[in-house]
């Protein structure tokens, strides 16, 4: 019997094939995906259709271009003030916080940039320390300045002379900044000279019209 025994299992054991190996165990790392923030928008409520609201009501898109358009609009006749490159922070500080310009607040937006802003390729003059463009809601430029000579009073006077001026010049394709007026300077500046030398010609003139008077 346990002849019979030894010769089964020496016969099995050339027949029996060696358990294959488990297989490697791996570790299947947890996704790190995590869903884009949404920022308190609620993702099921979107369901991919253009939405438009104005004043608390969903409206067709043409509304909407046609309130933006309108006069109705909040800043559609305020005035641009675009202060660009060195020094402008001290310009929005004035505008913010300075007397001579607290007329101009509500009636103007105000920004600034620094110089090499992709906001200016349209071609805003970019070289002064700092340009300060105002501009109508048009984009009519209506004062330039390439300095902050004279601080928020001078400022001040260019925007009134700007606002007082009757005949501004339109928006051209072929805009040239050196046309830009600076209200701040006289368009026909006297020369820096001595009073007395004004003095004197102004006595020659007299006597030269006296002299004509009685020729």
């Amino acid at each position: 019997m346990l002849v019979c025994w030894i010769v089964c299992l020496f016969t099995l054991g050339f027949d029996v094939k060696p358990a294959a190996a488990p297989a490697a165990l791996t570790s299947t790392p947890a996704s790190d995906a995590s869903p884009a923030p949404s920022f308190g928008v609620e993702d099921s409520r979107l369901d991919g259709r253009d939405r438009y609201h104005l004043a608390g009501r969903e409206v067709a898109r043409g509304e909407v271009l046609k309130a933006i358009a309108g006069p109705n609009w909040p800043d559609v006749h305020r005035w641009r003030v675009t202060v660009i490159g060195q020094g402008r922070q001290v310009v929005l500080h004035d505008f913010a916080t300075h007397a001579a310009l607290a007329p101009w607040r509500d009636r103007c937006l105000v920004r600034g940039y620094e110089a090499g802003h992709w906001h200016l390729e349209p071609g805003f003059v970019t070289s002064g320390k700092p340009t300060i463009y105002v501009q109508s809601s048009d984009g009519t430029v209506l004062h330039r300045q390439d300095d902050y000579e004279g601080g928020p009073e001078a400022l001040a006077a260019a925007l009134a002379a700007a606002h007082q001026a009757t005949q501004l010049r339109k928006p051209r394709p072929d805009y040239k900044p050196e046309a830009d007026l600076d209200r701040r300077r006289r368009l026909l500046p006297l020369p820096r000279l001595p009073w007395s030398l004004y003095i004197g010609a102004a006595v020659v003139l007299l006597v030269l019209l006296f002299l004509w008077r009685k020729a």
